[in-house]
């Protein structure tokens, strides 16, 4: 997998393992590092950028999401997909009925 230096091996079983553990040991945090409207962290401001709360609901959100879901499921998930784009891309065209 991929990681920070370079890879990574996981500790524990992936059904044990959930996707916001698994994102923040790869990328290190879902925060943003800086606010989409200027240079620095808003949120260390006395008055935050109009985004600032919105962006952090969604962030929450994001975050519930992650944790709510495995890396052992997002695994099968990818692997069904893959096998359904296959099946797509394999299979003849119909031709329309006259």
């Amino acid at each position: 997998a991929r990681g920070p230096g370079g890879g990574c091996a996981l500790a524990r079983d992936p059904a044990d393992i959930d996707m916001a553990e698994a994102v923040t040991a790869v990328e290190g945090t879902l925060e943003a590092e800086r606010c989409a409207l200027d240079e620095v962290r808003c949120g260390d401001r006395a008055y935050p950028c109009g985004l600032h709360q919105t962006w952090t609901a969604i962030v929450s959100n994001l975050s519930d999401q992650l944790a709510g879901l495995s890396l052992a499921q997002a695994l099968d998930r990818d692997v069904a997909n893959r096998k359904a784009a296959a099946g797509q891309l394999t299979q003849a065209p119909r031709r329309p009925r006259s």
